[in-house]
C-alpha cells in the first residue's frame, strides 16, 4: 500500500449470482444518488470481462482514469456478481480473480470483499431458472448433476480459497436465505444507519416449477434466435405465481443428493466461520438448521404431462393474448405514421435512409 492510501475503504461485492445482487445494487444507487452519505458507488466500473470475471486496467490511463474516481472518498463500493468467474461453472477460477483483485486493489488502499452465499437446495434451483430463462433446455436433474460435479460448489471450499488469495482480513461471508434482507444487512456493514427505503416488490421475478417447465419446453422446440422467444421471456416475467402448492423442477432423488452435499457444505461452513469470524457464525448454523428440516418437494415432470403444467400452458397463452392487446392499443396512435413511413422504405429504401440522415442532421 502506498504512504497515503487514496480512499479510506473500498467494499467491493462480488455476489454470488442469485443471491439478492439486484436489490442490492438498487439500495446502492439510491444511498449513493441520495448525498445523505459518504458512499461512492461505482458499480463494477468496467473491471471485469464477461465469462472471465474481474479484470484490472490494462493501461496506465485506465488506471488513473479509476484512481481518479475513488480519490479522498471515505467509502467505495463496487458490486457486480460476475467477478469471480461464470455461475455456471462455478467460479472455477475464483481464486487466481480474487488474486488479481488484491494486486490491483491494496495499493489504492484498505479493502474488503464481500461474499453472500446461499443454500444450495436454494441456490442450484434458482440457478436453472436463471438457465432455462437464458434460452437453454436442459433438464433440470442433468443441470443439477452437473454442477454438482463443480469443485467450487463446496462453499466452504470456495470461501476458504478466497480468504488465501485475499489475506487475511479482507474476506466477509454472509448467509443469504429467504428471511435475510440482504440489501439492509450490506448497509449495515459499510455502518450506515438510516438507508434511503426503496418503494416496491423485488426487481427480479422467480419462476415457478409449472412455468419453468413451460419456457424450457419453448426453448426447445422455437429456435433460439426467433424474436418471438423474447416477447415469451417477457410474458413470464409479468405472470403472477399460480395459486397451486409448490413443486421441484428436480426429482426426489436429486433433490435429496442436493440437500445431503448441503448439509455437508454447510456443516464446514460453520467451521470456518467459527475460526474466521463467530458472530457470523451463528447465523450459518441457523440455516444449516433450517436445511436439515426442509421438506423433499414433489416434482413436476419437465415432458408437460402433469394438470399442473397443462394449467400453466393455459396461463401463459391468457397472459400473452392479454399483453399483446396492451401493446396493440400502446401503438396504436402510431400506426398510420409507422405505415407509410414503411411504405417509403419498401419504395424508395435510399432516398428514405437519406431523409432519415438529414433529419437527424437538424
Amino acid at each position: 500500500m502506498t504512504e497515503e492510501a487514496l480512499v479510506r475503504m473500498i467494499f467491493i461485492h462480488v455476489g454470488l449470482a442469485k443471491t439478492g445482487t439486484t436489490a442490492l445494487q438498487s439500495a446502492l444507487r439510491d444511498v449513493s444518488a441520495g448525498g445523505t452519505t459518504a458512499v461512492r458507488y461505482l458499480g463494477d466500473a468496467g473491471l471485469w470481462q464477461p465469462g472471465y470475471g474481474f479484470r484490472p486496467p490494462t493501461s496506465r490511463r485506465e488506471t488513473t482514469r479509476f484512481e481518479r474516481l475513488i480519490r479522498d472518498q471515505t467509502i467505495v463500493v463496487l458490486s457486480s456478481e460476475c467477478l469471480l468467474g461464470s455461475l455456471y461453472d462455478v467460479y472455477s477460477k475464483a481464486e487466481d480473480r480474487a488474486a488479481s483483485m488484491r494486486d490491483f486493489f491494496d495499493p489504492l488502499g484498505p479493502f474488503k470483499v464481500i461474499i453472500y452465499l446461499r443454500p444450495q437446495t436454494q441456490w442450484l434451483e434458482s440457478a436453472y431458472v436463471q438457465r432455462v430463462k437464458e434460452r437453454s433446455a436442459v433438464e433440470a436433474d442433468d443441470f443439477a448433476c452437473t454442477m454438482l460435479e463443480k469443485p467450487n460448489l463446496a462453499f466452504a471450499s470456495l470461501v476458504s480459497d478466497l480468504n488465501r488469495a485475499l489475506g487475511p482480513g479482507r474476506l466477509v461471508v454472509r448467509p443469504y436465505d429467504s428471511g435475510i434482507d440482504v440489501a439492509m444487512d450490506f448497509l449495515e456493514l459499510l455502518g450506515i444507519d438510516s438507508p434511503l427505503r426503496r418503494e416496491g416488490g423485488r426487481e427480479n421475478i422467480s419462476l415457478s416449477a409449472p412455468q419453468v417447465a413451460v419456457l424450457r419446453r419453448l426453448n426447445e422446440v422455437v429456435p433460439s434466435g426467433d424474436a418471438r422467444m423474447l416477447n415469451m421471456r417477457a410474458v413470464f416475467q409479468t405472470m403472477v405465481q399460480s395459486e397451486s402448492p409448490r413443486y421441484s423442477p428436480f426429482s426426489k432423488v436429486t433433490q435429496r443428493r442436493i440437500r445431503d452435499f448441503t448439509e455437508w457444505d454447510w456443516a464446514n461452513l460453520v467451521d470456518f466461520m467459527m475460526v474466521h469470524d463467530k458472530e457470523q457464525a451463528s447465523r450459518f448454523r441457523t440455516v444449516l438448521d433450517d436445511v436439515k428440516v426442509d421438506p423433499i418437494e414433489e416434482p413436476l415432470p419437465m415432458d408437460l404431462s402433469t394438470s399442473v403444467a397443462q394449467d400453466e400452458i393455459v396461463r401463459v397463452l391468457v397472459t400473452a393474448r392479454y399483453r399483446e392487446q396492451e401493446l396493440i392499443q400502446a401503438v396504436r396512435p402510431f400506426w398510420p405514421r409507422a405505415a407509410r413511413a414503411l411504405r417509403r422504405l419498401m419504395l424508395d429504401p435510399i432516398g428514405f435512409v437519406n431523409e432519415v440522415r438529414r433529419r437527424w442532421r437538424d
